[in-house]
């Protein structure tokens, strides 16, 4: 719970720099979205008490955490707005253009998890996990940052901003080092502990999954995105 916190208090932190320069901002977006936050982190933690199927025991992947993660989310739903509802992007209409905007992104999240692992070892074949990152991940965690939170927090703080054409605000940024934060600080026995090189690599990988998000207006995209770039990872480190 004092990792949660730390989180929390690092994300009161960003919306109100935010909320300074922008002049725009709510209590309600700041305590939505922190909820969003806090329920996806809790649900992840304590769904791997949820007993595992038969045909899971055994797995070395939170499978449990992920679903029922997934089925908070989607539990908040009516809590938003019919205005943060439209934003969340739970569709399949594209916006035009999409494709060109979004593919050099998309590139992006294939080449540079590979480019790491070069050097990594090599990974015996586990379908498994290949199953695991070409599903779950991608739809929880998009689900959570690029659907409810940036949703909430983009009708707080609009979208002031433009890059290659595609409108952008404030959202963007919170939730792309909140994901970042998410996989690279963490709180143990003897204290904060800070993996930069996953907060950095995460979070980037955050701004080009809100990019992606932004430009196609359907959380298809991020969620199809996420699932190729961490698949690819694992394959190409299980065929080295």
């Amino acid at each position: 719970m004092l990792e949660l916190g730390l989180h929390l208090l690092i994300y009161a932190v960003l919306f109100g720099f935010f909320a300074l320069i922008t002049r725009r901002a709510t209590v309600r977006a700041l305590f939505l979205a922190a909820a969003v936050y806090a329920v996806h982190e809790l649900a992840l933690r304590y769904g791997q008490a949820i007993p595992t199927p038969g045909f899971l025991s055994g797995s070395q992947w939170n499978w449990m955490g992920k679903l029922a993660a997934i089925a908070a989310l989607l539990a908040m739903l009516p809590l938003l707005s019919a205005a943060e509802r439209r934003e969340t992007g739970l569709s399949v209409r594209f916006k035009k253009g999409w494709l060109i905007r979004s593919l050099p992104a998309l590139i992006f999240l294939i080449a540079i998890p590979i480019a790491f692992a070069r050097n990594a070892t090599r990974q015996a074949w586990s379908t498994e996990t290949l199953l695991f990152q070409a599903t779950l991940p991608g739809i929880d965690e998009e689900l959570a940052y690029r659907g409810l939170m940036l949703a909430v927090l983009n009708v707080a703080f609009l979208r002031p901003w433009k890059f290659c054409g595609t409108p952008i605000g404030p959202a963007l940024f919170i939730t792309s080092i909140m994901f970042g934060v998410a996989h690279g600080v963490t709180v143990g026995e003897s204290g904060v502990s800070i993996n930069a090189f996953n907060l950095a690599r995460t979070t980037f990988g955050g701004l080009l999954y809100g990019y992606i998000m932004e430009s196609c207006g359907t959380l298809v995209a991020p969620i199809v995105a996420h699932n190729i770039s961490n698949t690819a990872r694992y394959l190409f480190v299980m065929m080295k």
